[in-house]
C-alpha cells in the first residue's frame, strides 16, 4: 500500500465514522433480520467469505456460493461455502430465510434469472437483501465506457484494488427501477429501497484529488435532490408470506440442501451444499 493511499485512509477514517460505512449499514440489515433458527444464503461471498462468517452466529446455518472459493467451512462451523452459478442455485426451493448480496447486481449477465432463483429458494415470508453500486455513480459512469482489461488497470490505480478482483460488469439493474422491475418479474415486493454514499474510494491515487471528490461527496449527501448520483442503492424485498412454497414445501433437509439437477455452467460445481443441522 502507499503512502498516498495510507493518508487517504486515515482521512477517511477521520471523516466517516464506521456506523455509516455501507458495509456496517448492510451487515445491520442482515442482523435484523436473522433469527436462531433461520438460514442466510449469500450469492458471491468472495474467496474468504468474510461476511459469511462474520455473521455465522446470527443464524442456524449460513451458506455462500461464488466462483472462486478459498475456504469451505467445516463440521464445527455454521457457514458452508460452494463453487456455483447464481443463474442456478444450488439449494432446493424453499429452503433459505435471507438471500444476500453485496456488490454483485452489476456483474449479473442475467439478474432476473438470478432474482427469480432468490425468489425461489426463499421461504414464504423471507428476504432478499442487496446493497449495490448505483449505476449513474459518476465514476461508474465513466468505467462503464472503459474495456474491462483498462477498467482493471484504472481500479488498481484509483482504489488500490487488485486486477483479479475487478469483474466484468453488465449494470443491467443498478437502479432503484431496474432493481423494483427485475424483483417484481421474481414476485418479491419491496420493502426499502435507498440510496447511500461513501467516501470516495475511486479517488484515493492523490491526497488533494481525494480532499476534492470528499468536498463532492458531501454536497450530494447534503442535498436530497442530488440522491441518485450517490455510490450505492440499499434494498430489501420479500417473498410473499402467502406464496405458494415452490416445488419442494420449503423443509430443509436433515443432512443437507440440496443442489439442483440442472446447471448452465458445467464448470460450477453441481454437489450439494453439505451441512449438519444440530447446530
Amino acid at each position: 500500500m502507499s503512502k498516498t493511499h495510507q493518508k487517504c485512509l486515515a482521512i477517511r477514517n477521520r471523516l466517516y465514522p464506521k456506523d455509516v460505512w455501507p458495509g456496517v449499514v448492510f451487515h445491520q440489515a442482515i442482523a435484523d433480520a436473522a433469527t436462531p433458527d433461520s438460514v442466510r444464503f449469500e450469492i458471491g461471498c468472495g474467496r474468504e467469505a468474510q461476511s459469511l462468517r462474520q455473521l455465522s452466529d446470527h443464524f442456524a446455518l449460513s451458506l455462500g456460493v461464488d466462483f472462486e472459493i478459498a475456504t469451505q467451512g467445516s463440521a464445527e462451523t455454521r457457514w458452508r461455502t460452494a463453487v456455483a452459478d447464481a443463474h442456478r442455485i444450488p439449494v432446493r426451493s424453499g429452503a433459505v430465510d435471507v438471500v444476500t448480496m453485496t456488490d454483485v447486481v452489476e456483474h449479473l449477465a442475467d439478474p432476473t434469472q438470478v432474482f427469480r432463483e432468490c425468489a425461489r429458494v426463499l421461504r414464504p415470508g423471507g428476504r432478499l437483501i442487496i446493497v449495490t453500486v448505483n449505476k449513474w455513480f459518476l465514476p461508474v459512469v465513466l468505467g462503464r465506457l472503459l474495456p474491462h482489461r483498462l477498467r482493471q488497470r484504472v481500479n488498481q490505480v484509483a482504489s488500490a484494488t487488485e486486477e483479479e478482483d475487478t469483474f466484468p460488469a453488465y449494470y443491467r439493474a443498478n437502479t432503484p427501477g431496474d432493481l423494483y422491475a427485475v424483483a417484481r418479474a421474481a414476485g418479491l415486493r419491496p420493502l426499502e429501497m435507498r440510496y447511500i454514499s461513501h467516501h470516495p474510494r475511486y479517488f484515493m491515487f492523490s491526497v488533494l484529488v481525494y480532499r476534492m471528490a470528499i468536498m463532492a461527496e458531501r454536497v450530494v449527501r447534503r442535498f436530497e435532490c442530488l440522491a441518485p448520483l450517490r455510490h450505492f442503492v440499499l434494498c430489501q424485498f420479500e417473498l410473499p408470506p402467502d406464496a405458494a412454497a415452490r416445488d419442494s414445501g420449503g423443509q430443509v433437509e436433515a443432512g443437507a440442501v440440496a443442489s439442483c439437477k440442472e446447471d448452465p455452467h458445467p464448470e460450477a460445481s453441481t454437489e450439494p451444499v453439505q451441512v449438519e443441522t444440530g447446530t
